[in-house]
C-alpha cells in the first residue's frame, strides 16, 4: 500500500510541477476523493447496507482511474502543443484537456458526496446540487 501511495504522490508531484494551470482541479479532485469515499462509507454503515473491503476497494480503483483520464487530457494537450509547435497549426488554448477532464471529475465527485450527505441526512441548501449539475452539464457540451 506504501507504493502506491509513493507512486500516487510521485506522479500527482510531476503533473503540478509541469502542468501548473491544472493544479488546482488535480488537489481538488484528490481532495474530493477522499471526502467521497469517507462519506461513502458512512453513508454504508448508515443505511446498515453491507459494508465490504471489496467495495472499498474498488472505490480506490475508480478514483485511481480517475488520474488515467487525466493523464489521457494531459496527453492531448502535449500532442496538440507539440502538432502547434511544430507543424504551423493554430490552435487556440492551453492545457484544455487536462484541465476539462480535471474539473469535470471534480465535480461529478462533488455530486457523490452531496448525495451520500443527503442520504446521511445532512440539511444542505436546494440549490447546490442543481449548480454542480448545471456546471457539470456545461463542461459536457
Amino acid at each position: 500500500m506504501d507504493k502506491i501511495k509513493i507512486i500516487i504522490f510521485t506522479f500527482i508531484s510531476l503533473v503540478i510541477s509541469y502542468y501548473n494551470s491544472i493544479s488546482l482541479p488535480i488537489l481538488l479532485l484528490c481532495l474530493s476523493c477522499i471526502l467521497d469515499i469517507i462519506t461513502g462509507v458512512l453513508k454504508s454503515l448508515y443505511i446498515k447496507n453491507k459494508f465490504t473491503l471489496s467495495k472499498l476497494f474498488w472505490g480506490f480503483i475508480r478514483k485511481l482511474c480517475m488520474l488515467i483520464l487525466i493523464f489521457i487530457g494531459i496527453s492531448l494537450d502535449v500532442i496538440i502543443s507539440y502538432t502547434v509547435e511544430n507543424f504551423n497549426i493554430t490552435f487556440p488554448t492551453h492545457n484544455l484537456f487536462g484541465g476539462l477532464i480535471g474539473i469535470w471529475l471534480v465535480l461529478d465527485e462533488l455530486l457523490s458526496v452531496l448525495r451520500n450527505l443527503v442520504v446521511l441526512e445532512i440539511p444542505m441548501p436546494n440549490f447546490l446540487i442543481s449548480v454542480i449539475k448545471k456546471l457539470k452539464n456545461t463542461i459536457d457540451k
